[in-house]
């Protein structure tokens, strides 16, 4: 690398970060045999998968999910190998399971430089565990482009994805996807623990809302000697032991609760729980059951605790939406949106591993930092590096092969090179009554069931009588 490039790259820590550390977990050669492993159907011509993963890269780091801006940038530098649209159809094709792939094993190679500090917020009683908070994200706003979506009223739900968060690092590590965007949350489960047991020890803490109170999930969640927490639906019906008389106390912020052991469910459904109820005054109580029955081993102040944490997992769809751009959705098919999902979770989990090295490099909680401003310092280096800078020639640098320890070490000494107070969080503000919100009309659908009633109306069209002609 030249004299010039070297010095714009030493002035841009952050960049270097994330190029280094992107550089790592999305090596073209595995991205090659993950695509090989998973493609299904689909085929590598001349548009690799590697060159469409650093184009979507661009496209949501530099140009905020604008995938047009990134692939006529990339034409311009020589390093667009097909049309836009020929981008754009490799896009919509991708399927489900390389995205979940995507994910999981980039997000394994990531846990190799082992820069995210565990965070100490976890309850003492729990951290034997690996808790794993669990929630489903319905992916909105489409672009009506396609022909089944033209016409139709109100937003277009591109595909449904559920969602496991490892607490104690505040990683994404895996999800499981339904091309139907109005699909339930419960029947991915199914799918996404074999992916978290395989990356996660155990014994694991599942924690999830109150959808997930049926026992189908909740055995789902007991297997292989793994555990759950789960808010209580009003419709499961909770019978109290006459023999195991109930207590009460109160948790960490002086708030009452009750907890009860006995069966819930009935019949060949019921399952012997603990209950835990709390009063929020001026808000909803909440009603949590678990099949951690041992009450001095697992107090009940901290399993509430635990289920507080829940809203990581919200946070981190607020920021993927908002801040990695996930809001501006670049292809129109599910298969497309799947994976701009996957990848905006992995530029998440990159910015979780930059944040936790600069918190232990400043001897901060790592919660005290916003990943919200650390990366939109690391946006505006990028931009600078790719507008003045020899793109192929940096990437080239910082992509040279290295150890997982030789990488955290450069990460370490760039990170010891920068900071600004701009990046530490503002103190927590009082929080305001809850409101009630009128509610907005405007129908919506999902693609895949809206391409579904388009392909049935084209047949019937063509065929009106329903005879074979």
């Amino acid at each position: 690398m030249d004299d010039f490039n070297a010095e714009l790259l030493s002035r841009l820590p952050l960049a270097e970060a994330v190029l280094l550390t992107l550089s790592h977990v999305a090596q073209p050669s595995f991205l090659e045999d993950l695509y090989e492993r998973n493609r299904g159907r689909t085929y590598q011509k001349v548009l690799s998968f590697p060159v469409l993963v650093h184009l979507i890269t661009d496209a949501l780091v530099q140009h905020k999910g604008s995938g047009r801006q990134s692939f006529t940038r990339a034409d311009e530098q020589e390093r667009m190998p097909v049309t836009d649209s020929a981008a754009y159809r490799k896009l919509s094709r991708l399927p489900l399971p390389l995205s979940e792939a995507f994910l999981a094993e980039t997000t394994d190679r990531l846990s190799q430089l082992n820069c995210t500090k565990p965070t100490t917020s976890i309850p003492a009683s729990l951290r034997a565990m690996t808790l794993v908070p669990l929630d489903g994200k319905k992916i909105k706003n489409v672009a009506k482009r396609i022909k089944p979506l033209r016409g139709l009223p109100g937003s277009v739900l591109g595909a449904k994805v559920l969602v496991g968060l490892r607490l104690d690092t505040g990683e994404a590590i895996a999800f499981h996807a339904d091309p139907d965007g109005e699909a339930n949350d419960c029947p991915l489960v199914r799918g996404l623990l074999p992916q978290i047991r395989s990356r996660t020890p155990g014994p694991r803490l599942f924690i999830a809302d109150r959808q997930f109170c049926g026992t189908d999930q909740l055995d789902l969640f007991a297997a292989e000697g793994d555990h759950y927490l789960v808010r209580r639906t009003t419709t499961a019906r909770f019978t109290a032991d006459p023999e195991r008389p109930s207590r009460e106390g109160v948790d960490t912020r002086g708030r009452r609760y009750v907890e009860a052991w006995g069966e819930l469910g009935t019949g060949i459904k019921r399952r012997y729980v603990r209950q835990i109820t709390l009063e929020r005054p001026g808000e909803e109580t909440i009603t949590l059951v678990t099949d951690l029955l041992d009450g001095e081993m697992f107090p009940a102040s901290d399993l509430l605790d635990a289920y507080l944490m829940r809203w990581q997992i919200e946070r981190v769809f607020q920021q993927i939406t908002e801040v990695f751009a996930l809001q501006s959705l670049i292809g129109g098919t599910p298969e497309a949106v799947v994976f701009q999902c996957a990848l905006c979770l992995l530029l998440y989990n990159v910015l979780q591993t930059v944040r936790g090295l600069l918190a232990d490099i400043k001897e901060y909680e790592p919660e005290k930092i916003s990943t919200e401003q650390v990366f939109n310092d690391t946006r505006r280096e990028l931009v600078s590096l790719a507008t003045l800078g020899d793109t192929e020639m940096i990437t080239e640098h910082v992509g040279a092969p290295a150890t997982p320890e030789q990488i955290r070490a450069r990460l370490v000494d760039l990170l010891s090179k920068t900071w600004s107070a701009r990046w530490l969080k503002a103190g927590a503000k009082k929080k305001s009554p809850p409101r009630d919100h009128a509610k907005k009309s405007g129908a919506h659908t999902s693609v895949s069931r809206a391409q579904k009633a388009y392909n049935e109306a084209k047949k019937e069209k063509r065929n009106p009588n329903g005879r074979s002609k």
